[in-house]
């Protein structure tokens, strides 16, 4: 099971953790470890949901990454980007606490409606003579302007 290849995985990068480290070499693999402790409460996650296809909501509301073509593409439920290539640079990750935790389905919701409306906002736009008027247009205003 890929759970049991993470776990592992986490447990080697914790060994390392506690071995004789430079400071960049510490940052480097705390970052990691965060990186990989949320791999593995997904993966849980998706386990105990009993998610068993890629069309599966639990699965499309993962943030992903795919290559198609020469691109690199973020997706989320019915959201695709393009990947800017950003770097974040050797820094800590922030740590989730339980409380944290608590709150993550609402953080997913509001990136998955900020991403969905990122989509609209950059959707061609209706040509005809009432376009404009909906509530998909105050939508894209609002956030525009914020």
């Amino acid at each position: 099971m890929y759970w049991n290849v993470l776990r592992s995985q986490l447990l080697n990068i914790v060994a390392l953790v506690r071995g004789q480290l430079t400071k960049q070499q510490r940052i480097t693999l705390g970052a990691l470890v965060v990186i990989d402790v949320h791999a593995r409460d997904v993966v849980q996650d998706m386990l105990e949901k009993n998610v068993q296809s890629d069309s599966d909501f639990n699965w499309l509301a993962q943030l992903r990454y795919t290559w198609e073509s020469e691109d690199v593409y973020v997706r989320i439920v019915n959201a695709r980007v393009r990947y800017a290539y950003e770097y974040l640079g050797n820094t800590p990750r922030s740590v989730l606490s339980y409380v944290a935790l608590l709150a993550l389905p609402v953080f997913s919701y509001c990136v998955i409606s900020v991403l969905t409306l990122f989509i609209v906002i950059a959707a061609p736009r209706p040509v005809n003579k009432n376009a404009g008027t909906g509530a998909v247009i105050r939508a894209k205003r609002a956030f525009i302007s914020y």
